[in-house]
């Protein structure tokens, strides 16, 4: 897979990546794996549309405090 991170998320993922002592790489598949778990969860609820997670996110529901989830 490749990612295209914009240029003002960049600094944001770098420092949470160093934060969590990952690499970006890691960093990323975690967040990655995370978001498919709660789709998946939403999906077995009956609560989760066609449309794609990735297609209806912003930047801030996507690289938001990965910790939280």
């Amino acid at each position: 897979m490749t990612l295209r991170i914009p240029d003002d998320l960049d600094p944001s993922i770098r420092a949470g990546a160093e934060a969590a002592g990952l690499s970006l790489n890691a960093y990323i598949v975690r967040a990655a794996r995370r978001q498919a778990v709660l789709d998946a969860a939403q999906h077995l609820a009956g609560s989760v549309s066609a449309t794609s997670w990735a297609a209806r996110a912003t930047p801030c529901e996507t690289w938001g405090n990965l910790d939280a989830h």
